[in-house]
């Protein structure tokens, strides 16, 4: 898989894109591992809500901002979400071309 993804689990959390299927207790726990392991794979990593929202998008590849967070700090509107799972959507595309 290209990218890793924090994502809502029935049981906690999960990191969608590691070989194994290790359910964490916190979100915190899970983005802790997803990051390390995106930062040395130079891959994405996609952070989701409860809800299933993308929270941020950090690329870690280098191609884009340096492993910058893109992520609003603003009060979330539906236009904020659009924009936000819009930006998951291009990185995934773009990854999925090369």
């Amino acid at each position: 898989m290209a990218n890793y993804h924090v994502v809502p689990h029935q049981e906690g959390w999960i990191v969608i894109g590691l070989n194994d299927k290790k359910v964490f207790k916190t979100k915190s726990d899970a983005v802790q591992v997803a990051r390390k392991i995106a930062r040395a794979e130079k891959k994405p990593l996609i952070i989701y809500s409860k809800e299933w929202e993308v929270l941020s998008v950090n690329p870690y590849s280098g191609r884009f901002s340096k492993g910058k967070i893109m992520s609003a700090n603003v009060k979330h509107t539906l236009s904020n979400i659009k924009v936000r799972n819009s930006i998951a959507k291009v990185m995934f595309e773009r990854k999925g071309a090369k």
